[in-house]
């Protein structure tokens, strides 16, 4: 389900009219093009190009064949089929089937969960230094997946995947030193690992970056910054950076006062499922006019066209 049609259900639900949402865009008819664009490529020819070199026994295209079945990228996703495949490619050495195969057994996607194979799978990628596999081995120690639970080990796995510029790792370093588990507690040290991981766009970073400048932990307290950072999120459709704006916007915090803009965004945090933003709406829908209301429903459908896919 859309999350426009969720906003739609949402107005149902506070007796409010379905009209005042507008509909999904239909997609505009390409412009002529005049010039010698070439066609964009064709994923199920060039899955099976992979697969042919992958039967002829090429490591690599067996890889990148396990990738496609996986994401079901030119072929039906197949999980079981991406597992076969990627096994052929880790024994043959291949750092990232290795480390897709760790996923697929620590996940169990096409088979049991198997953490001991997982972690077997894991190490074998990070002995090349594939930070991917790095930062899950992190989280098998953080976690205690199939592992006692070592934060200290966990903290060194996330910092080899940080350092090679995994935005996870990054992001999870940051989250060791803010709490100081497996290292010494230090915001300014967890502020910088998470500026790195949100300027590679992680949602997640970028919204815990947002809430160190509205608080001033770990960095000089700078509302515009935190405003910044947490549209960044936001336009990615995470709710508590969503949310973050609402309050922004209701109290005048690092932009001008907008109770029609809080209202926006209180509708898209609100048709994600965030109850705090569901509860806004409830307590502040009286105080502005219908027409208040549908011009800033129709707001957070133009905000919503505007998200990037995550």
């Amino acid at each position: 389900m859309t999350r426009t049609r969720v906003l739609g259900i949402l107005l149902l639900g506070m007796g409010l009219p379905v009209m005042a949402v507008a509909q999904d865009a239909p997609t505009p008819a390409a412009a002529t093009d005049h010039g010698q664009t070439m066609p964009a490529p064709d994923p199920v020819l060039i899955f099976q190009d992979y697969l042919k070199t992958a039967q002829d026994g090429d490591p690599q295209a067996q890889g990148r064949v396990g990738d496609m079945y996986a994401r079901g990228d030119g072929v039906e996703q197949n999980m079981a089929h991406a597992r076969q495949w990627d096994e052929r490619a880790a024994e043959a050495g291949v750092a990232g089937a290795q480390a897709n195969l760790g996923q697929i057994y620590e996940l169990g996607q096409g088979t049991e969960v198997d953490f001991a194979s997982a972690r077997v799978w894991y190490e074998r990628a990070a002995d090349q230094g594939n930070a991917s596999a790095l930062y899950s081995l992190g989280v098998m120690y953080d976690k205690g997946e199939g592992v006692s639970v070592d934060p200290h080990r966990a903290a060194d796995y996330y910092r080899q995947a940080a350092e090679r510029g995994d935005a996870d790792g990054q992001y999870a370093l940051g989250l060791m030193y803010a709490r100081g588990e497996g290292v010494p507690q230090d915001d300014r040290i967890a502020t910088d690992w998470l500026y790195r991981a949100a300027q590679q766009g992680l949602d997640d970073a970028q919204y815990e970056l947002g809430l160190r400048y509205l608080t001033g932990r770990g960095a000089v307290q700078n509302e515009a910054s935190a405003y910044t950072w947490f549209t960044a999120a936001a336009q990615q459709g995470d709710g508590d950076a969503e949310f973050q704006l609402v309050k922004m916007y209701d109290l005048g915090r690092g932009v001008p006062r907008d109770p029609l803009r809080a209202y926006a965004w209180a509708f898209l945090a609100a048709s994600g499922g965030n109850k705090n933003a569901q509860d806004y709406i409830v307590s502040v829908q009286a105080d502005l006019t219908p027409a208040q209301k549908a011009g800033a429903i129709n707001m957070a459908d133009t905000l919503l066209g505007n998200h990037s896919a995550k």
